[in-house]
């Protein structure tokens, strides 16, 4: 049996629901796959996933576009996305309104690659931004936390997991989508290998992303019998559960019924814009980021 790690990104939620529903319902398991999720909580983010991953330490990790982008960036060209995990950007920027006005707002930061320029970004589209003072949590797990307990001011989320959270908590939201704010945001979140591991490992992987594809069918197909299958994975309230998934749903799948595929203009649009803005100077060939050979065809399921 071939054993497979996988670093989350946050803590198990909905936007991984189909590589937990194809644990549940043994598919990797059935393939010789023995599949390991590692969270971020177990460290308290000690290491970011895509670090874990550059150290031997999992095969898969997720994490947004721009630490692909990055690692490009910087010469040494070892990552590579295998799969988007959603079409669409679904992240906002975020704030609860509490009817107060703030002379200096604090942002929650995330110490993601080049967030410094998407801040900057945001205090050109709004003068409000404009003092906006950046400070990173000792725990990136804290950001929506921070927000919450109002030691933070704006941060950045998943409109269907912290936003679908502050609904059912009866937080008002106002929101910011980084495309009204012009930028061209690349594929969030993505899952990622590396060079080496796909030549290693190229069949395990395939399968891996094979039956993860057939979870997000799934949980698209029945919405209802997945969320109630998550019920007894993740520690939230059922109804905020099927509305979260509802809302993954909604962004996990192609037009056509795909998963996963990823187009390179929208790697070119992000990256143009990066680099456009003085974010890094080398000039990067998309084709080199990301592949979509691991992807199923959208029968699969069907």
């Amino acid at each position: 049996m071939t054993q497979l790690r996988l670093a989350l990104d946050w803590i198990p939620n909905t936007l991984h629901a189909g590589f937990l529903i194809a644990q549940a319902k043994h598919w990797f398991q059935e393939a010789d796959l023995q599949v390991r999720f590692l969270s971020p909580a177990d460290d308290q983010y000690a290491s970011t996933p895509v670090e874990k991953l550059l150290r031997g330490q999992v095969d898969l990790a997720i994490a947004p576009s721009e630490y692909v982008i990055a690692n490009h960036a910087q010469g040494k060209g070892e990552l590579v996305a295998v799969a988007t995990l959603l079409q669409d950007d679904v992240s906002a920027w975020a704030t609860v309104r509490r009817g107060k006005i703030i002379t200096r707002p604090v942002y929650a930061a995330l110490d993601l690659p080049y967030e410094k320029w998407v801040i900057e970004q945001f205090k050109h589209y709004q003068p409000r931004f404009k003092p906006i003072k950046s400070e990173a949590p000792p725990n990136k797990l804290d950001t929506w936390e921070a927000l919450k307990d109002g030691q933070a001011d704006w941060c950045w989320i998943y409109l269907p997991w912290e936003g679908i959270e502050a609904a059912s908590l009866g937080l008002s939201l106002e929101t910011i989508r980084l495309e009204a704010a012009g930028i061209p945001y690349g594929y969030c979140p993505l899952l990622i290998s590396t060079k080496q591991l796909l030549e290693q490992h190229a069949d395990a992987l395939a399968d891996f992303v094979r039956l993860s594809a057939a979870g997000y069918f799934y949980a698209a197909d029945y919405p209802k019998e997945a969320a109630e299958m998550l019920q007894t994975l993740l520690p939230n309230p059922p109804e905020w559960l099927y509305r979260s998934l509802i809302e993954v749903n909604k962004h996990a799948l192609q037009a056509d019924g795909a998963w996963g595929l990823m187009e390179r203009k929208r790697w070119d649009d992000f990256i143009n814009w990066l680099r456009g803005h003085g974010a890094f100077a080398k000039v990067l060939n998309p084709d080199k980021l990301f592949t979509n050979n691991l992807l199923v065809e959208n029968s699969f399921w069907s």
